[in-house]
């Protein structure tokens, strides 16, 4: 009877033994998933500020009436590109954790999560901290049917272990401070214009005027589709770059729209080396940018006519 009972102890710690190690084996094939669910929890909605560090470079993000800027160490502040702050704030809301790659402090330098190659970002709403992290190095690796799976390496800065995570959040976060600016040329509503105004060297200039329906070409009728095709075309028109130098005595264009209520809209343009500058009343920066986008902007009158 003893031995019976004995033998039943046995099995059940035998049991008990094969459950631990199967579910010790289980973690270690998850790449230890368990140690961190998720790295940060926060709503955008909610972030008033951010602040964005790198090695001893510094820029700051803030919200101002509902509006984005973006200031450096030096404070120089300016409207920030709203796209890329929100772009931001979607990606590290929605980060997830493909596995955990290192728990040794001492790789943090070949993973660029140490103190002088990793970027810090750091989370607010009005002084409360919502959450940092360190941005690392980006990789990618192929996957099937050709496809690539794009990664980043984080930390979170009072934690030694090492993330990989999904995505290329170092693509939006690694930038410097000008490329943060908003660099809009113009952002219009083409329902509401009512007059266009290209002013050009030379005697190409012309106007466009809109009467009820139709848009008109001095006493001409134009097709009022390819004005509206036109309109929608610029109405949401960025630059690539600042400009560092302000325009010298170059030959400028002119385009001005007008709109019921308003004032007028102006952009100025000019042609600097193999690049042109761009003036606009949206935008306090000068502007600037590649030929092509130049012709998008500035059409000849041959575009609109039937």
């Amino acid at each position: 009877m003893l031995k019976t009972k004995n033998k039943t102890l046995y099995i059940i710690l035998g049991v008990l033994a094969l459950v631990v190690a199967v579910n010790l084996i289980r973690d270690n094939l998850r790449g230890e998933r368990s140690f961190a669910d998720e790295l940060l929890s926060f709503d955008p909605q909610n972030v008033s500020s951010l602040v964005i560090s790198h090695s001893d470079d510094v820029i700051t993000f803030e919200k101002v009436s509902g509006v984005w800027m973006v200031s450096n160490k030096e404070n120089q502040k300016y409207r920030a590109d709203q796209s890329s702050v929100e772009n931001i704030l979607k990606d590290l809301s929605n980060i997830k954790i493909e596995r955990l790659v290192s728990r040794d402090k001492s790789q943090w330098k070949e993973y660029e999560v140490d103190d002088s190659l990793g970027t810090k970002v750091t989370l607010f709403h009005n002084k409360k901290n919502l959450g940092e992290i360190v941005i690392g190095r980006f990789s990618y690796r192929q996957s099937g049917y050709g496809g690539v799976q794009l990664s980043t390496m984080v930390r979170q800065p009072k934690n030694n272990d090492v993330y990989s995570v999904e995505g290329a959040l170092s693509f939006s976060i690694k930038r410097d401070f000008q490329n943060f600016r908003d660099k809009t040329i113009l952002n219009i509503d083409p329902s509401v214009v009512q007059q266009i105004e290209f002013s050009y060297p030379g005697d190409s200039s012309f106007t466009l005027s809109k009467n009820n329906n139709q848009w008109l070409m001095g006493v001409d009728t134009v097709s009022a589709g390819k004005v509206n095709n036109y309109l929608y075309d610029i109405k949401d028109t960025h630059a690539s770059s600042i400009a560092e130098t302000t325009p010298e005595q170059m030959e400028q264009f002119q385009l001005k729209i007008s709109i019921n209520n308003l004032p007028p809209i102006t952009v100025k343009a000019f042609k600097h080396q193999d690049r042109y500058m761009f003036i606009t009343t949206q935008n306090e920066a000068i502007l600037t940018d590649a030929e092509y986008l130049f012709k998008r902007i500035f059409v000849s009158k041959q575009k609109f006519k039937n």
